[in-house]
């Protein structure tokens, strides 16, 4: 029997006092470790017991379980062969088992693993064979478990021999004959991604795999994943971003708690020091802003033309829902934009879907544009765009079919601007003057596009002033060599600003006087030139103002002044041309000084960008297009602005998006989307519109009708109460002559009556 603190203490042996007993061989290992042997024997025994009998219930295992996996660090020697047995007994009869005992085990195995009595690689291959078993709780518990111990191994630092032995049982995992265990191990794959744990391209490839799975739920799976990666790492590093915040807002809460506390030295003072510390490292740790940069697992894929071409044979057999042959044809588009993919048979099969009354045929439209980029070969398209002017831009089509077939056709143009040929978008352009607004609205914004894009195919009327002819996108498989890197004197002009603004506004106060002085100085020796050099400075200053104000000769006294010269050169002619040799040498000097300093090299020639300096230009060129629309001193400051920006977050944008499908159906289908789509849409879209010509933001002066009523004397007052009475007095007599009258007649009026 154990001692604690010299006083022995009797411990029963039924299951209720097994939580006693833990709490004293904590205290006391030694001393009561015999009564630990004798449980350990008893809980030998039942296992034994439940091996042959797996079926049966046993509460008195459960809670054994619970007392051997705490106490077990205790007793190491004694308890090495736990982990194993309760390990071999899970995998050996794991559909057999009572639900209450095979979860008491894992629990058991889990809280073993956390004391360090089992290796972590073996629970977790463990747990992977265990999502074979029918038990939906258990699954779930063990999917849970799996994310969250592999995401905290990988917490400090990479492991990376534990992430390859794992990924390799993993991967063999989607090739099990149990579906179900394909399907969890497949989920573990997408979740771990989404948290940046393994996020590289063999997980992305492995997951690939699975869009030719002969199971339907693997595929579908697959193209959740590969479909919407990019939005889930949008929102994982939105959900750091928001740690890191929670954690900086918990430091300021606990250090305000501090100041109220005031003293120091208690010892709740010291705890609260204590968990401070803390809070400001994690919020040092994870600073708000700072998210890991990610791109969508489709740009991963080592392979997409393959993928592409199977995936594009698998949608023309027809074997899917309806539901899951639209999402594969929105992963072929992505595919197809994002790689330049050239797969010629994709544009004619979804020709074949381009109906009015098709079912969802806005996606298929929105799919059809994500599939064109300048690669595509224009004949390709031509087909397209005469097959949508034929079913929807017709006179016997609703409006919001047209509008729908303009918008598309602008979309296709914008990527493929050679698609387009003179003689249909002149047919497409007669309906600016049509009496819906969303065909008129669409009309207009091809247009636009087409003033921009290729000018030469519009009517003179229709290209605007100042058209640029010369705009015409290159013929198809033209190739154009780059000669630097595009937007590159946008970041030099920024980095040349800001070095500017770090060394100073100017020159010092010393300096500048003495670049006053030396101004001076070269003022003073200006003004002794004599008057003739003047007139030939002037008459070099060029031919078109010699007969401005500025007092150039006539044409009579130039013609006297040769006639001068040429009497005088026949006298002096030597002396003459030695003047004008010396002449010749000055002019070449001052030429020479003249003559502009050589240009800095360009940035991208002097040095290599890095990923960093690509993201500021993404952000220059988009704040410059955002100040192009403005003029005028505006347009000014929003340059000054754009040079003086420091804050250039990143600004990557991903190829092969999807499109949004409001964008083909037009305005009305905005009027009529849902508030979350209207406000989702706008925010994206939202521009300053008190930058617009006439518009005030804001109210400058004046009062409104409603302040103007509360502010009126009281002689307007009374005079309005006054109208109001004589309105209701003159209803209620109307209302009383009535009643009187009703009440003065009784009885029937007869019909032909004398």
């Amino acid at each position: 029997m154990g001692v604690l603190h010299g006083t022995p203490t009797n411990v029963s042996t039924d299951p209720e006092s097994l939580p006693t007993l833990q709490n004293l061989i904590k205290r006391d290992p030694d001393g009561y470790k015999d009564d630990f042997e004798r449980r350990l024997r008893h809980f030998q025994s039942i296992i034994d017991i439940q091996r042959s009998q797996p079926g049966a219930e046993s509460k008195e295992l459960v809670a054994l379980l619970g007392f051997v996996s705490a106490v077990c660090p205790c007793f190491p020697q004694l308890t090495a062969e736990v982990p194993a047995q309760l390990a071999s007994l899970l995998d050996d009869q794991l559909d057999a088992l009572d639900p209450p005992v095979r979860r008491a085990i894992f629990q058991a195995l889990v809280l073993l693993r956390n004391r360090g009595m089992l290796e972590p690689l073996t629970l977790l291959q463990l747990c992977f064979r265990c999502f074979r078993g029918r038990d939906k709780i258990l699954r779930e518990r063990l999917y849970m478990y799996v994310v969250s111990d592999i995401k905290g191994v990988n917490a400090k630092h990479k492991d990376n021999a534990l992430n390859r032995r794992l990924q390799t049982h993993v991967f063999a995992m989607l090739n099990d004959t149990s579906v179900v265990a394909a399907k969890y191990a497949l989920r573990v794959l997408v979740q771990l991604y989404r948290r940046h744990v393994w996020r590289d391209t063999r997980t992305v490839n492995v997951v690939a795999g699975a869009l030719f799975c002969p199971h339907s739920a693997l595929r579908i799976a697959a193209l959740h994943f590969l479909l919407g990666a990019h939005d889930q790492a949008t929102t994982a590093d939105s959900d750091d971003e928001d740690a890191g915040t929670a954690a900086g807002k918990t430091a300021e809460r606990m250090q305000k708690n501090l100041k109220k506390e005031g003293a120091t030295s208690t010892r709740n003072s010291k705890k609260t020091m204590r968990k401070l510390k803390r809070a400001q490292a994690t919020a040092k740790k994870k600073p708000a802003g700072e998210a890991a940069a990610s791109f969508a697992a489709i740009h991963l894929l080592h392979d997409p033309h393959a993928i592409g071409e199977k995936l594009f044979s698998e949608v023309r057999k027809q074997g899917e829902k309806f539901d899951v042959r639209l999402m594969m044809l929105n992963l072929l588009s992505r595919l197809i934009g994002a790689h330049r993919l050239l797969i010629p048979n994709f544009y004619p099969f979804v020709q074949r879907y381009m109906q009015p009354h098709q079912r969802e045929i806005t996606l298929v439209l929105a799919y059809l544009v994500q599939g064109c980029h300048e690669l595509v070969p224009p004949e390709s398209l031509q087909p397209l765009l005469r097959t949508l002017a034929q079913h929807f831009v017709s006179d016997k089509s609703r409006p919001e079919m047209v509008a729908i077939g303009i918008n598309t056709t602008r979309e296709v143009c914008a990527r493929v601007p050679l698609a387009m040929d003179a003689t249909l978008l002149s047919d497409l352009l007669e309906y600016r003057k049509d009496r819906d607004k969303a065909v008129v609205a669409s009309a207009r914004s091809l247009l636009q596009l087409f003033r921009t894009k290729r000018p030469e195919l519009l009517h003179k009327k229709y290209r605007g002033k100042g058209a640029d002819l010369s705009a015409t996108p290159a013929a198809y498989g033209a190739l154009e060599a780059a000669t630097g890197v595009e937007g590159a004197e946008l970041l030099q002009r920024h980095e040349e600003r800001l070095r500017a603004r770090n060394e100073g506004a100017g020159v010092g106060r010393d300096e500048a006087h003495e670049w006053a002085e030396r101004d001076g100085e070269e003022s003073d020796a200006e003004n002794s030139v004599d008057d003739d050099e003047m007139e030939e400075g002037g008459e070099e200053g060029g031919e078109e103002g010699e007969e401005g104000e500025g007092g150039a000769e006539s044409e009579e006294e130039l013609e006297e002044g040769d006639v001068d010269s040429e009497a005088e050169g026949g006298e002096d002619g030597e002396e003459d041309e030695d003047d004008e040799e010396e002449d010749e040498e000055d002019e070449e000097e001052a030429v020479a000084e003249r003559a502009p300093a050589p240009a800095a090299p360009r940035l991208d020639m002097s040095r290599l960008l890095t990923p960093r300096d690509f993201e500021r230009i993404a952000r220059l060129k988009q704040l410059q297009q955002e100040a192009g629309g403005l003029r005028g001193a505006k347009r000014r400051r929003a340059e000054e602005a754009l040079l003086d920006t420091d804050d250039l977050p990143s600004a990557l944008e991903v190829e092969g998006e999807a499109v949004d499908t409001l964008d083909i159906e037009g305005a009305k289908a905005r009027r009529n989307a849902t508030r979350e789509e209207k406000l989702a849409n706008t925010k994206a879209g939202r521009t300053d519109h008190s930058e617009k010509k006439g518009f005030q933001s804001k109210k400058t002066g004046g009062l409104s009708n409603k302040e103007k009523k509360k502010n009126q004397p009281f002689s307007m007052i009374r005079k309005s109460n006054s109208v109001k009475s004589k309105i209701r007095h003159r209803d209620d007599h109307a209302r009383a002559d009535a009643r009187r009258a009703k009440k003065m007649f009784k009885g029937r009026v007869k019909r032909g009556a004398a």
